[in-house]
């Protein structure tokens, strides 16, 4: 059976699963999606460690574009996305963990992650900042704190790695700011060097490998005979609207290259409306406005399948996906008396429709077609949710204050998110009316609503319930239903 735990409060931020422990791997939600990472990670890092022993050349650039190293975890909001990348990406530190008790699925990966850099969220960066920028940059912050750190020393050759990863990582900012038309000048009296200058921007996949093999050689310890790799993640790349596209393609273009893995957080749909977004702007601008949206669907498609090859997508599932799942809450400190009151749920739908009622009164009920639609299907709104729930009391007392608290998750949160922003508003003032009007404005607004049917006699009704001219105490909850 699969297990969900998360104490109070935390039910808000993304929860890190420590997969190094085989038992908690084993029983996640996404256990799946995690073997399956680990065996996408295991076979990049094979077909580079074949590449080991020869030399970096534009030969082998070219071959290399074909090589794809992002692993995508694809899902909806609040699924769980950023969980599972930050749960694969902090299990791969050998520091997290004994290393003779790993789970078999990270033993077989046979490389060394000893360097890792923050995870990268895209909503920070404003059009004037890109991903390579910020990978360098972290890359960058972690030998500076290196250098500082006493454990290494500078002499001999020590010394001269340190020298030759400065002038890598001049290079790659040299070779970034030619690519980047606001940063690089092109005023200069020595046409050589402007030449020299040009060619560098556009060697800038290279000069990228080269200082990531020399950044790994650095940072590798004596005792440490596995190859290294350098993982970048990257959450939610869709969130940032206004250049998306921009990353994906310096994504593309610089960093699928040897002795680096990708993860990637990504709601699919979003990103593909984006790309698309995109390329009509283009085919505005060279086709007189006339754009042709089958061919450029096609476009977008042929242009995710090379970026996310379906091989490496990971679709997480939704938990009522999954047959049986036991969900435990843990409050965050014991109660008062002693006693650790955590929750546990097997039947997740069920045991949630009986928490309204204990906690409120109400009744909420499965059909056999459906499930009732009152439980979030998103893991997040779910969680929050039983938290919700879970932290009313039992007594008949609070049960006023409880369905009170109830009818504004309803509101607030339920129809927000389900209804269209007209039927809300409606939501809401049917809220604030009081009980004399309140089955005459139901009637006002479903006749107005509706009104095109009623006319045109598609809904047979008395027409005396939806006469405008109607009083409100005419009007019954009968009329209504």
């Amino acid at each position: 059976m699969k297990k969900i735990i998360f104490k109070k409060g935390d039910e808000t931020r993304a929860k890190f699963e420590n997969l190094r422990d085989e038992k908690i791997l084993n029983d996640s939600i996404f256990s799946d999606i995690y073997d399956s990472a680990f065996s996408l990670i295991a076979e990049i890092s094979k077909q580079d460690n074949s590449e080991k022993s020869k030399q970096y050349d534009s030969e082998k650039s070219e071959h290399n574009r074909e090589r794809n190293n992002i692993i995508a975890f694809i899902g909806e909001r609040g699924s769980g996305k950023t969980s599972c990348l930050k749960s694969v990406y902090h299990s791969l530190n050998k520091q997290n963990g004994n290393e003779n008790s790993l789970p078999a699925k990270i033993k077989d990966i046979k490389v060394s992650f000893n360097n890792q850099l923050p995870i990268i969220d895209p909503s920070y960066l404003d059009e004037q900042s890109n991903i390579i920028e910020i990978v360098i940059a972290h890359m960058f912050q972690s030998f500076k704190e290196a250098v500082n750190n006493s454990k290494y020393s500078f002499e001999g050759d020590n010394l001269e790695k340190k020298r030759e990863l400065v002038k890598k990582f001049q290079e790659v900012k040299d070779a970034l700011d030619c690519t980047t038309p606001k940063k690089y000048n092109y005023a200069s009296n020595d046409s050589i060097e402007e030449l020299s200058k040009l060619a560098s921007g556009s060697n800038l996949r290279n000069k990228m490998a080269e200082l990531v093999n020399g950044y790994l050689e650095y940072f590798k310890s004596n005792d440490d005979k596995d190859q290294q790799m350098l993982v970048i993640a990257i959450d939610d790349l869709d969130v940032q609207t206004n250049h998306t596209y921009q990353m994906v393609e310096q994504i593309r273009k610089y960093l699928i290259i040897e002795n680096v893995v990708i993860l990637l957080g990504v709601k699919l749909m979003q990103l593909s409306d984006l790309i698309k977004k995109k390329y009509v702007e283009d085919f505005k601008d060279k086709n007189n406005g006339l754009v042709l949206n089958d061919q450029i669907d096609d476009m977008v498609a042929r242009y995710l399948i090379k970026l996310l090859p379906l091989s490496h997508r990971l679709n997480l599932p939704s938990y009522n996906e999954i047959p049986d799942i036991e969900l435990e809450i843990v409050p965050t400190d014991k109660s008062e008396n002693g006693k650790n009151n955590s929750y546990k749920y097997i039947n997740l739908q069920e045991n949630v429709l009986s928490l309204i009622y204990i906690k409120t009164g109400l009744t909420f009920y499965n059909t056999l077609e459906q499930e009732n639609m009152i439980v979030p299907h998103n893991l997040r709104e779910l969680l929050n949710f039983i938290a919700l729930l879970s932290n009313m009391e039992d007594n008949d007392e609070n049960k006023d204050r409880n369905r009170n608290v109830f009818k504004q998750y309803f509101i607030e949160s339920w129809c927000l998110d389900r209804l269209t922003p007209k039927q809300h508003i409606f939501i809401k003032e049917l809220n604030e009316c009081d009980a004399i009007n309140f089955n005459k404005f139901i009637i006002d607004y479903v006749c107005t609503e509706y009104d095109f049917y009623f006319k045109n006699g598609i809904i047979n009704i008395d027409n005396s319930i939806i006469d405008i001219n109607n009083r409100c105490y005419n009007v019954s909850l009968a009329d209504v239903n």
